[in-house]
């Protein structure tokens, strides 16, 4: 808009100082000259004039060019941004989606995770294992003293009954296994006793289980050398 603006008061400006010359011009001439000369003179002014203006309207018209193809360039140039833009615009919500899908992945899997461990967690609180706690040594100890049952699983039951957490355990040796409860305190470890007699034994892989055994009376047979020791909870 300026540069039209500036061609427009550059022609008007060009079209006046062309007019007072050619005024100048007719003022200066001897006045017969100029009665003599005036209709050829009028004839040249206005021709003078009439070439001046198409001058300036071709300067114009030029300039008006140069100004629409300017700002045709530039018209352009914005679109080429805007649609560089556009694409990293585009570009960033296919990114966008593609995180947002696996972060939906991400979301399933952890609810199902979560699903599983409450599903988890109602089974232990409605089971036992929830509610049952790990003895002290002396507990323990203490419970196989005072139980009376001499059948490994009415042990188990008895133990369970009053809360305390004990396994069923078997010694094996080549000549057969040994049964065993087993308690895994909290200050001493894993312990084991016979549900029949009550001794408490201290099984290890390689001994002899007679000489494992914290009672009496035992007697050594052929092989009872302890191979295996395992633990069912």
């Amino acid at each position: 808009m300026a540069d039209e603006v500036f061609l427009v008061v550059a022609g008007a400006a060009l079209i006046l100082l062309i007019v007072l010359l050619i005024n100048r011009r007719y003022k200066n001439r001897q006045y017969k000259n100029l009665l003599i000369e005036k209709k050829k003179s009028r004839k040249k002014v206005l021709f003078s004039i009439m070439v001046m203006v198409i001058l300036v309207t071709l300067v114009l018209s030029i300039g008006s060019y140069y100004i629409m193809d300017k700002n045709l360039f530039t018209l352009k140039q914005e679109i080429k941004n805007i649609n560089n833009n556009l694409n990293i615009t585009f570009n960033s919500i296919n990114y966008s989606n593609s995180e947002l899908s696996k972060l939906e992945v991400t979301k399933e899997k952890y609810q199902n995770y979560l699903e599983q461990n409450n599903t988890e967690l109602q089974l232990l609180l409605q089971g036992d294992e929830y509610k049952l706690h790990n003895p002290l040594y002396s507990e323990a100890v203490k419970f196989m003293a005072e139980d009376k049952n001499i059948n490994d699983s009415l042990v188990l039951d008895n133990a369970k009954s009053n809360g305390i957490r004990c396994a069923y355990a078997e010694a094996r040796t080549p000549d057969g296994s040994h049964c065993l409860i087993a308690f895994d305190t909290i200050d001493k470890g894993m312990i084991y006793f016979e549900p029949n007699t009550g001794y408490l034994v201290n099984p290890l892989i390689g001994k002899s289980y007679v000489d494992c055994v914290s009672g009496s009376p035992y007697y050594n047979i052929t092989d009872d050398t302890i191979s295996q020791i395992l633990v069912y909870w």
